[in-house]
């Protein structure tokens, strides 16, 4: 046999076992995917994992992950996990009524979106998330749609035996972001994400105990703003501007406005107190003395800044 057709023979024989190592045979299992395979034969599988708060738990090995049925995308639970315990931490009986309990969650929550389509409501999701009834509304929250949303929402909850067993969070959402995300169901690991896209989108938000009865005109005034929307970060750059063009008529002496704005929620409308900081320099550097804030109500219902004043440090 020549030594080129026996050089052949061992380069093809080379890739053919490359291409064994890679495809030709499972990578085992390890960690919470092994404990899945082997107490639900490979009928739940992971949808995310994440580190829980290493500094709690003095690791990195403490885990958070959500899994989902196979059978069922939407059937999903949350499973914290430690690797270094035995059996990974992991109660095989708590997954077990984990699982029984998302189902029943899971029929409820699609009960409810058959119920709110039922309505004539378009723009919104649906889930049943820690003992409530979670609606995320996908409208631009005027007082006159916050009103008609209830009236459309509280009937239907009235006709559900089901609601009695929950309480009512209502959020508007930024209207851009409908089906960007999930669809009608609002899945579980949506609400275990690390992004806090909920928190930034979310507009205004209303929480009831219950479900039902509720009053629709008492509850459409506890409204509630959210502080921590991207929303409220546009509303503070529009009151810089403003600020700043106040200033030049008010302030007598050379100033500053500095970045670092302050805002708290106000208690008895729906908005909430802008404080723009301003020191009595030119010096573009001087950011860490304050003089004084130039401050206003931002009105949600009004959609501007109202009137300006100075509260000195």
């Amino acid at each position: 046999m020549e030594w080129s057709l026996i050089i052949k023979i061992l380069i093809v024989l080379a890739i053919a076992s490359f291409f064994y190592s890679c495809f030709g045979k499972k990578k085992k299992a390890e960690g919470l995917e092994a404990w899945l395979d082997t107490h639900f034969n490979d009928q739940l599988y992971i949808v995310t994992t994440q580190t829980a708060d290493p500094i709690r738990h003095l690791s990195f090995k403490v885990k958070n992950t959500v899994v989902a049925h196979k059978d069922d995308s939407l059937l999903q639970i949350y499973i914290r996990w430690d690797k270094r315990q035995a059996d990974l931490g992991i109660s095989l009986e708590e997954v077990k009524n984990s699982l029984a309990k998302a189902e029943t969650e899971l029929a409820d929550a699609r009960a409810l979106l058959k119920l709110i389509k039922e309505t004539g409501l378009t723009s919104f999701s649906c889930s049943i998330r820690n003992g409530y009834i979670r609606i995320l509304i996908f409208e631009e929250p005027t007082p006159e749609i916050r009103l008609q949303r209830l009236e459309k929402i509280a009937p239907a909850l009235q006709n559900w035996p089901q609601a009695k067993d929950y309480g009512l969070a209502i959020d508007f959402m930024e209207p851009k972001t409908l089906n960007t995300e999930f669809g009608d169901i609002v899945p579980l690991a949506h609400w275990e994400r690390g992004d806090r896209w909920q928190l930034r989108n979310s507009i205004l938000y209303l929480r009831s105990e219950v479900a039902y009865p509720v009053n629709v005109k008492t509850i459409n005034q506890e409204w509630q703003f959210n502080t921590e929307s991207d929303r409220l970060l546009e509303w503070i750059e529009q009151s810089r501007i403003h600020a700043a063009a106040w200033a030049k008529d008010h302030l007598k002496k050379p100033h500053q406005l500095l970045s670092q704005a302050q805002y708290s929620a106000l208690d008895k409308q729906l908005g909430v107190e802008i404080q723009i900081p301003f020191n009595y320099s030119t010096n573009s550097e001087d950011s860490s003395s304050i003089d004084g804030y130039i401050t206003g109500n931002y009105l949600f219902d009004a959609g501007k800044l109202g009137p300006l004043k100075v509260v000195k440090e």
